[in-house]
């Protein structure tokens, strides 16, 4: 399915979209499709794809926002951070001070509008970040365990929600409070919220309150709460389509329906020995691409595709002379297959 063409060394980080990928080296050089677009060998550099066909590169003393047409949309001075960006504008952070109390950084945000180049302010000194657009011009907020809805145009909060005084009892038997871990997204106007004691929990977008949580009818309908096979990121690498959340994880892909909160469990490897784990994760619409293992070993080392049409593994690889772990997801650009490894190896496929 696919055949190994090329091997990038020395990579810091990278991050994709469906048509583009962008890189930055350890050197200080930022690709983008291959392309050199910047480079500071004396700073921290790195390159980061967006939505709305944005992507951002420099170094924290100096980046810049840009669309895919190379043309730069804002240069952002030392100390400001981009958040959450939509067709309309970007959220910016800045002129950060640490709160001694909490020991965490509080920001100023301002909603730049691109068509004016404004900024104005939607408020100052806190802690957070927006995390997820719902539309161009309203995106929710987290602040540790609170959730909020902002109109990036008005600043008003919609609704807030807290979710602190939650408790859940760890492996070692130990009482533990509960975090938000992921904000996965939103979907039939639900947003969905993965925390710390591996459950989710279902919000009203437009109201902010709780719809539903994961409950024993779904625990007891998941192999992942009775079956050493699944593996521990159970709901962090799934994605949300069609009224469902789905999740390809240890040797299952199954689904949740939002409305019901029935589970169906789409396909698994019953293979009493050299069965597959999967562990990293990207989707498309016809296919998931993954690390993992065989027979559960924690260490990812395989890298596959599985249809999402056929519900089958159509592809499994074991890469030559690799012996750095696969701890990143794969990254499918353009028929190309883009795997990081954990020694900075970015390892390049060509579809068949």
């Amino acid at each position: 399915m696919f055949r190994y063409t090329d091997n990038i060394y020395d990579i810091r980080s990278n991050s994709s979209n469906n048509e583009h990928i962008i890189y930055c080296l350890k050197n200080g050089s930022v690709f983008l499709d291959g392309k050199k677009i910047y480079e500071n060998a004396l700073e921290k550099v790195f390159g980061l794809i967006l939505k709305n066909n944005f992507y951002t590169y420099g170094s924290a003393k100096d980046y810049s926002l840009a669309n895919f047409a190379s043309q730069i949309v804002r240069k952002n001075p030392k100390g400001a951070a981009l958040n959450t960006i939509s067709a309309l504008g970007v959220v910016i952070s800045k002129n950060a001070i640490l709160d001694d109390i909490s020991n965490t950084f509080k920001y100023d945000f301002y909603y730049l509008l691109f068509d004016s180049n404004e900024e104005t302010i939607l408020f100052k000194n806190k802690s957070g970040v927006f995390v997820l657009n719902c539309t161009d011009t309203k995106s929710v907020f987290q602040s540790f365990n609170k959730l909020s809805l902002y109109d990036l145009l008005t600043a008003k909060c919609y609704w807030e929600l807290n979710l602190d005084g939650r408790k859940h009892i760890n492996a070692l038997k130990e009482e533990k409070d509960v975090t938000i871990i992921k904000v996965i997204g939103i979907e039939d106007n639900q947003l969905i919220v993965f925390m710390s004691n591996s459950e989710l929990i279902s919000i009203d977008i437009e109201t902010g309150n709780i719809l539903w949580e994961t409950n024993d009818f779904i625990k007891n309908n998941l192999p992942y709460y009775s079956n050493y096979r699944m593996v521990s990121s159970i709901f962090y690498y799934g994605v949300l389509e069609n009224g469902k959340f789905y999740q390809l994880q240890g040797n299952n892909y199954f689904s949740i329906d939002l409305q019901t909160q029935q589970v169906d469990i789409l396909w698994e490897d019953k293979s009493e020995t050299n069965y597959l784990t999967v562990q990293y994760t990207s989707y498309t619409e016809d296919y998931i691409y993954f690390t993992g293992s065989r027979n559960n070993r924690l260490s990812p080392y395989l890298l596959g595709a599985f249809n999402r049409k056929t519900l089958q593994v159509d592809w499994v690889h074991e890469p030559e002379g690799i012996v750095n772990p696969l701890t990143n997801a794969p990254q499918y650009v353009n028929g190309k297959l883009y795997i990081l490894d954990s020694g900075g190896i970015l390892h390049i496929y060509e579809k068949e």
